[in-house]
Formats: C-alpha cells, sequence, structure tokens
C-alpha cells in the first residue's frame, strides 16, 4: 500500500511539475477529478480498462476517445495513457489526490474543514481563516459542513491536526477528569 502511494506520488508530482510551466494547477485538478468521476459512476470503462481479452492499443484508443469527449488537456491525455502503457491505471484516484495536495502545498493553500451544528456566518469564517493563516502561513480553504452530533461548538480539522473545540469534547473532557478523581472502590450511580 505504501509502494502504491509513492508510485502515485511520483506521477502527480510529473502532472504537478508540467502544470508549473503553465499554470494550470486548477484545471488539470478539475480535468483529472472529472475523468476519475466518470470512471466511478460508469464502471463498465473501467471494466474495459481492466479487460485482459483487450489489447493496450485498444485500450489506448479508448482512453483518447473518452479524453477527446471530455476535452482533457494534452499532458492529462498523456498521463492516462502512461498509466495505460505502464499498467498502472488503478493508481488514478490516488493519483488524482496526490496531485490536488502538491497543487495546493505549491500554491500554499490549506483544506480546513470545519464541523458545527448550524451554519457560520460569513464573518465566523473568515475569522476561522485569519487564524489558520495565523496558525500556518497558508491561506485558508474552509469547507463548512454540519454536524448534527455535536451539542454546540466546532471542530476545525486542517491536514492531520484537528482542533476539537465541541461542548461534546468539553463535556467529554469533564467526564473523563471526574472519573480519575474519583477514589476507588467508590460507585457512581
Amino acid at each position: 500500500m505504501r509502494a502504491e502511494r509513492a508510485v502515485a506520488r511520483r506521477y502527480a508530482e510529473a502532472v504537478a511539475n508540467v502544470m508549473a510551466d503553465t499554470g494550470n494547477y486548477e484545471s488539470a485538478d478539475e480535468q483529472l477529478q472529472s475523468f476519475v468521476n466518470v470512471m466511478e459512476q460508469h464502471r463498465g470503462m473501467r471494466g474495459v480498462i481492466e479487460d485482459p481479452s483487450l489489447s493496450r492499443t485498444e485500450k489506448v484508443k479508448f482512453i483518447q476517445e473518452v479524453c477527446e469527449l471530455l476535452g482533457l488537456e494534452e499532458t492529462l491525455q498523456g498521463l492516462l495513457l502512461l498509466l495505460i502503457q505502464k499498467e498502472r491505471f488503478g493508481a488514478l484516484a490516488d493519483i488524482a489526490r496526490s496531485y490536488r495536495r502538491i497543487y495546493k502545498e505549491r500554491l500554499g493553500l490549506l483544506e480546513v474543514k470545519v464541523r458545527s451544528v448550524i451554519p457560520l456566518r460569513e464573518d465566523q469564517l473568515e475569522r476561522i481563516s485569519q487564524l489558520v493563516h495565523a496558525m500556518t502561513g497558508k491561506t485558508a480553504e474552509v469547507k463548512q459542513v454540519r454536524d448534527h452530533s455535536l451539542l454546540g461548538g466546532l471542530i476545525v480539522q486542517m491536514g492531520n491536526t484537528v482542533l476539537d473545540g465541541s461542548i461534546k469534547n468539553h463535556l467529554e473532557r469533564i467526564r473523563r477528569s471526574l472519573v480519575r478523581q474519583q477514589p476507588k472502590g467508590e460507585r457512581t450511580v
């Protein structure tokens, strides 16, 4: 699994390097995501690509036709054709995810997910963006998610870092604190 992610990252870095020359990071990301979505929605397409009875030439022709229909730029068409030739097409979704992380990293962007019970106002989201920028030096791309399991407060996730300011978490910390303080042998009812 780790080796597959390393391979996906290498392909994604190669695409990002080519896109750096043109500055079309976002366009390439949208096109990659579009292709991955089409593949997921039309499982028969994956079947064609994985069909051992079809030659590489037939698979390449099929991919070229799909690329033409979707209007994919040449760099991405080249990536897809290379994946067919190297029999690594199964890594495409990982490559697309890796590419998104790489290009956002290069542009100093950080995806931030904010979970809350109620929708936050624009000024609150802007304040979160400012705090994230102050903490990381990166520009926050804030995505708001409503989470009805929270009692109140919010949870901010930035990459692998989670800041949990929810009431649910606060109550859990109080509960753990009370359990630790409880003398042995006593039972709470």
